[in-house]
């Protein structure tokens, strides 16, 4: 057994810093305590013994006696196999017997430290159980802060963004804010993840869900300040999938937000290439993710530590070095394989490989009518593919390649107006066509149909498009976009539900009323800072839907729903509102009753989606 490189660097940075030493020395220190631990050399450990004896410094015995216990818990929890973890505790147990047990010319001196260390040795396991759950509740508790801070932070930026009257330098800041705060949430998902995997809790939820879709996702948690900064050429190829795939879509995308994660940060120019595509065995589906770089690149033996946690080959770089850590153990936990392929100043390839269950997409488009325009430049197989699918699913099709064909179309037809219009072109072309499009709606022809641009690469300043795509719309987006039109606007506008709003922060509160009244004017809202005032208006007043703080000074969340409870007042629906995170809070909310869960930072799509299910039923 040898020490890993990244053991190896970590140790020599900790006894240059710890000790003073030169890094030759500290080099020559670690090499000893290699043959110490891993050897039992039993030379080193009477060399050791000697420098102690000549030192006759407490201090100086102390800082060698804590580094060597410190080297022994972060070997012991970087090792991966139990033989490696047996043979650290054999040469752990060797050097305190020699230097604390056996007799020794100061065996006086360090008595005290002789009997801590026999304790040390015979309880080293529930010490080092005791050391990670406090070091779990210790990042708990700091997760639970930050994604509270978080909460304001991201809901006061998500509240100026939708504010037209910025402009220039101010909207330019207002993304640089942006970017800061979603990094800063990505690096307390990491944490949280990593304590997650430490105490088990990591839950796999596995349902079908639609790859295009998903990948859209991945690309869009990309900061877009992130990908038009730098001058890199961000591909994104997939091959069409009829499919859908039974899987753990959340924990998938993390892994792939990962790879395009590190793909930006260690590639200042050049190419990243984002693909997909599958292959299928009977009743197993297997998809293979890639992204690939024209970055860095990596040695073999960063490559060999790379899924190792708090790598980092950049210093300056941001970030932890957890995120493909992360990803490693999350692969294994949803049986798939990843792979890295890499050239020292060429570049890297990630790739996951997933295999699992899948289910023909199904679509409500039967008798709908489409129109797409697709510039020959534009067309590929996954366009074509994309159409044939829509058309055996009944959607009728209508095709043109021709910019003056698709204009002659626009302005000549009465009758069959398209239900849905998709548009593939130049930046330039884009243009004309919202013009054109204004002008259209402006005269009241295709009052009733969606205009969209795909495949556009690009972000274009268009006023008239009903929705806008960077590559093509995932196809449940199509059901999605004509479904909204033919629903009645007043109808969600006027939300007339009643809200009560329970949390101890007055940030929180603020956020929360400032996200419904922007969607919902209509909606009555009320706040409370606590559980006590919670209860007094709960007396008086019945409410559709309740958000509870779990965390809360004087009365938590669970004491609030049980007296809830007791008042009769258990009948409305109560959602918990938490930074808490974790399958026990999730399995402890279940057994008290709450409705949900909405976690912290609040995201708004995911309120509104409940105010809606809140609202239909009080209608039925």
């Amino acid at each position: 057994m040898k020490l890993e490189t990244f053991q190896r660097e970590y140790l020599i940075s900790k006894v240059r810093e710890q000790f003073n030493r030169s890094t030759e020395e500290a080099t020559q220190t670690i090499k000893e305590l290699e043959a110490l631990l891993l050897d039992q050399d039993e030379t080193i450990i009477y060399n050791l013994q000697y420098k102690i004896f000549i030192n006759n410094n407490s201090e100086y015995t102390r800082t060698l006696v804590n580094f060597l216990f410190e080297s022994f818990v972060y070997l012991y929890e970087t090792v991966k196999s139990d033989e490696e973890k047996e043979v650290l505790q054999i040469g752990n147990r060797k050097i305190f017997d020699f230097l604390f047990i056996e007799s020794c010319s100061y065996a006086k001196q360090i008595e005290k430290q002789s009997i801590t260390a026999q304790n040390i040795l015979k309880n080293v396991s529930s010490q080092l159980n005791s050391l990670l759950q406090t070091q779990e509740r210790m990042i708990a508790n700091l997760s639970h802060d930050m994604r509270t801070s978080l909460n304001a932070i991201m809901g006061y930026l998500n509240i100026l963004e939708d504010n037209k009257s910025l402009h220039g330098e101010e909207k330019f800041y207002l993304q640089k804010a942006m970017s800061g705060a979603v990094s800063l949430q990505a690096l307390v998902k990491d944490i949280l993840d990593l304590t997650k995997l430490n105490s088990g809790q990591l839950e796999i939820k596995k349902e079908f869900f639609d790859i295009d879709k998903m990948l859209i996702e991945c690309i869009d948690h990309i900061p877009s300040i992130m990908r038009e900064e730098q001058n890199i050429d961000f591909q994104f190829h997939s091959t069409f999938m009829p499919y859908r795939i039974y899987g753990d879509k959340i924990h998938i995308m993390e892994i792939l937000i990962n790879f395009l994660t590190n793909a930006f940060k260690y590639t200042k120019k050049g190419f990243i290439d984002l693909s997909m595509d599958y292959t299928i065995d009977e009743d197993e589906i297997s998809v293979v993710f890639s992204v690939a770089d024209s970055g860095i690149g990596m040695t073999k033996e960063q490559v060999d530590g790379i899924f190792s946690p708090y790598s980092r080959y950049e210093i300056d770089e941001k970030g932890l070095g957890l995120g493909m850590y992360i990803s490693k153990h999350l692969s294994e936990k949803l049986g798939g394989t990843l792979n890295v392929q890499s050239i020292y100043k060429e570049g890297s390839t990630f790739s996951f490989t997933y295999t699992s269950r899948y289910s023909p997409k199904k679509l409500s488009l039967e008798g709908k009518h489409f129109c797409f325009y697709v510039e020959e430049n534009k067309m590929n197989e996954y366009v074509k593919e994309k159409m044939h699918f829509l058309e055996t699913s009944g959607v009728k099709i209508k095709y043109y390649n021709k910019e003056s064909e698709l204009i002659n179309y626009l302005l000549s037809t009465q009758e069959d107006v398209p239900d849905l219009i998709s548009i593939m072109a130049e930046a330039n072309s884009y243009t004309k066509f919202d013009a054109l499009i204004y002008y259209l709606k402006n005269n009241h022809f295709f009052d009733n149909t969606l205009f969209i641009a795909e495949n556009m690469h690009e972000y274009i300043s268009l006023k008239y498009f009903d929705n806008l795509y960077e590559y093509c719309a995932p196809l449940s987006h199509y059901e999605i976009l004509l479904n909204d039109i033919n629903d009645d606007v007043d109808k969600v506008e006027k939300l007339d539900i009643s809200v009560l709003v329970i949390d101890d922060m007055e940030t929180n509160l603020e956020i929360f009323k400032l996200f419904i009244q922007k969607e919902y004017p209509h909606a009555k809202i009320d706040l409370a800072g606590g559980g006590y005032e919670a209860l007094g208006m709960c007396k008086v007043k019945t409410y559709d839907v309740v958000f509870l703080d779990l965390k809360m000074p004087g009365m938590s969340g669970f004491e609030v729903i049980q007296k809830l409870k007791k008042h009769g007042s258990f009948l409305m629906p109560i959602y918990a509102f938490t930074a808490d995170v974790y399958k026990s809070t999730y399995e402890k909310t279940e057994e008290y009753g709450f409705t949900g869960v909405l976690e912290k930072p609040l995201n708004p799509e995911k309120l509104y989606t409940i105010l809606n299910k809140i609202q239909k039923i009080k209608k039925t």
